[in-house]
């Protein structure tokens, strides 16, 4: 592929070293941690958020005690934080390389799935579809690629990759990836920051790498159809199809919420019902004050009382100031095109944004109906959250009460692959497709609107566009995105999606597990887009 390839090797950003000295604190590499200023202390140090960020500290301190004293595998023991950012950069002491997959060389003459060539994507393209691919045999540690047996697993052509004693790496993975999937697998064994994780890299079109690693909350496989909670990481399907209103002309940019939305004006927040279509996109309406653990915790019928409630921010300029509001925009653009259309915002959604764009709706759930909760909700897996002092599971993901409420704000499940393919349909759009949006709107919403300033929310300077994260830099995305890239990224780090229209990258991840700010951001965000990206350098 040589457009991607030469474009990355040509390109004058510099792309963090592999084998660059790790900091031993993101404040140390001049990235904010989410606001952790404060260097790491062994033992369980007090934080000014309390026992929220006592966990994640104490993964600190234990894994730089871990590599200050000798252990049982190769001199060093098994750390966490410390210990994790030294393998992202493969610096190691003491353990063998991981030796090369057989298989790769077949992967490398093809360069993409197999499954993939031919079959029709959006706006009757080919190569673009990425949802639930074709499955691709891979001879691993001698087993034979049409099935058999490897360490006691049976391997039916279903999955296949390198089979451990817990995890199971499936899918395709081209040479210079090998790596990178190999430290996640490790990782996914410990336990210490995830026990899964799902990853797709597509350049120029052709996919790179699509691999599942890990177990599930029940300690079965983690594959690329295992679906999980994608929290903010969806924002931009609404956002999508919302600017979709804006192309056939059923909405402006510049309506009040009040002139759309039914009722709105009559509920008594007049602040709420002035703002504009264009303020709650680019998170410049003040619906930042609406605390969105209250949100998720109310009942379903009492979240739109309880919004519009709220009173306004202070000294708010409102379409200058911004802050990122995680649930009150969301939940009235949501609201918007349901007010706006003859359907429930979840069908608009899946029926003019991601069925256009090659997406299988079962890959992606806007929103599940009782009835495909029941037939799908045995591919759900639960998320951990390690902030705590232990790691806990959030089990009401996989209950049919949270996967079938009404919430646009975070209420997605779907797979990597799946978000992929949405990326590339914005890819598709922005070079004249015109799938879902016009070339010129999808441009003016993927580029940041105001200069950067401190967001109260995030707690760091961040900019954005209309309804999506953009410059990449500004959200803790790396070194080696261009500045046209574009995306985003959801709850404690657990999920993040891109495109990069300058390197026709597109990259999507999901860990089962959410981490303190700077464990999530600071380092395991930057470091595997980092490494992505020198992959991607050497195809």
């Amino acid at each position: 592929m040589p457009g991607a390839v030469g474009r990355l090797r040509q390109r004058p950003r510099p792309v963090r070293s592999a084998h660059r000295p790790v900091p031993a604190h993101p404040a140390e590499a001049g990235q904010d941690g989410g606001g952790a200023d404060e260097p790491p202390e062994p033992g369980v140090p007090q934080h000014r958020d309390g026992r929220r960020r006592r966990a994640g500290q104490l993964r600190r301190g234990i894994g730089g005690q871990a590599l200050r004293r000798p252990g049982r595998h190769g001199g060093r023991a098994r750390g966490g934080a410390d210990l994790r950012r030294q393998r992202l950069h493969g610096r190691v002491r003491g353990r063998a390389a991981r030796p090369r997959r057989q298989g790769a060389a077949d992967l490398r003459r093809h360069r993409r799935d197999p499954g993939l060539r031919g079959r029709p994507g959006p706006a009757g393209g080919t190569g673009r579809g990425l949802s639930r691919p074709a499955e691709t045999p891979v001879a691993v540690d001698g087993a034979d690629p049409g099935g058999g047996t490897v360490d006691g697993v049976t391997d039916n052509g279903a999955s296949e990759g390198t089979v451990t004693e817990q995890t199971v790496t499936e899918g395709i993975v081209t040479e210079p990836f090998e790596e990178l999937v190999g430290r996640l697998t490790e990782e996914a064994d410990e336990g210490f920051f995830h026990t899964a994780a799902q990853i797709v890299v597509v350049a120029d079109g052709e996919c790179v790498l699509d691999t599942a690693v890990g177990t599930t909350h029940l300690e079965q496989p983690f594959t690329r159809d295992t679906l999980s909670a994608l929290y903010c990481t969806a924002k931009p399907l609404v956002a999508v199809a919302v600017l979709r209103l804006v192309a056939e002309g059923e909405l402006s940019l510049d309506d009040r919420l009040g002139d759309v939305i039914d009722g709105l004006d009559e509920l008594g927040a007049p602040w709420i019902a002035e703002r504009t279509v264009e303020q709650v996109l680019g998170h410049t309406a003040g619906l930042h004050v609406m605390n969105t653990v209250f949100a998720r915790i109310l009942p379903e019928r009492s979240r739109e009382g309880w919004l519009v409630a709220s009173e306004p921010p202070m000294a708010w300029r409102y379409g200058v100031d911004r802050a990122y509001a995680e649930f009150g925009g969301w939940y009235l653009l949501g609201r918007a095109v349901e007010a706006l259309t003859s359907a429930s915002y979840s069908s608009y959604v899946r029926d003019r944004v991601l069925v256009p764009y090659g997406v299988d709706p079962d890959d992606l759930v806007v929103r599940f109906d009782p009835a495909t909760f029941d037939r799908l909700h045995d591919r759900i897996s639960a998320t951990y959250d390690l902030t705590m002092d232990q790691p806990v599971p959030l089990l009401a993901e996989v209950g049919p009460e949270t996967a079938c409420e009404w919430n646009p704000a975070f209420g997605t499940y779907g797979t990597m692959s799946a978000v992929a393919t949405f990326y590339q349909g914005l890819l598709g759009d922005l070079d004249g497709a015109e799938v879902v949006l016009p070339p010129d709107l999808l441009a003016d919403a993927v580029t940041a609107r105001l200069p950067l300033n401190h967001d109260v929310t995030l707690d760091r300077d961040a900019g954005f566009g209309l309804g999506f994260m953009t410059p990449l830099s500004s959200h803790f995305f790396g070194d080696g995105p261009s500045p046209r890239a574009f995306g985003h990224a959801g709850q404690g780090g657990t999920s993040f999606a891109m495109a990069d229209p300058d390197d026709g990258v597109v990259l999507s991840v999901l860990f089962n597990a959410g981490l303190d700010a700077d464990t999530a951001l600071s380092f395991r965000r930057v470091n595997l887009v980092d490494a992505v990206y020198r992959a991607l350098a050497q195809l």
